[in-house]
């Protein structure tokens, strides 16, 4: 099923009243659980594993800024820009603009024999 997203929404009411959709979302649970006993399995000791993952990610959060601004400057030493947004509002806000700066009229996302590709529509004068 294809869905584009302003149909999202729709979609999303009508599915969740759909006995055999919610049928297939409640085996999801049990599912995951498992393979994620056998996952976990694979590690002689699961818990340690699971202590360093978590260590991992705390280590990540407390360095977030540094990181942030290193791949900033490893962007920009690469001829990309970062802009940085305070909310998704204020990122719809630059994205729009750069949208109008460069008259792009539509962009919007689509598959290609399963490869996601950007496409942009100019307008035609």
């Amino acid at each position: 099923m294809k869905i584009k997203t302003d149909q999202f929404n729709e979609v999303a009411r009508r599915e969740i009243r759909n006995e055999y959709a919610r049928a297939f979302l409640g085996l999801l649970p049990p599912v995951i659980a498992m393979r994620r006993g056998q996952v976990m399995s694979t590690f002689p000791d699961p818990e340690a594993a699971l202590a360093y993952g978590q260590a991992i990610r705390a280590q990540v959060v407390a360095k977030l800024p540094e990181l942030l601004e290193e791949f900033e400057k490893n962007a920009a030493a690469h001829g990309s820009t970062v802009l940085w947004a305070r909310n998704a509002e204020e990122a719809n806000r630059m994205i729009l603009k750069i949208a109008k700066d460069r008259n792009i009229a539509l962009c919007h996302q689509r598959e290609i024999d399963g490869d996601r590709r950007d496409g942009i529509e100019r307008p035609s004068y």
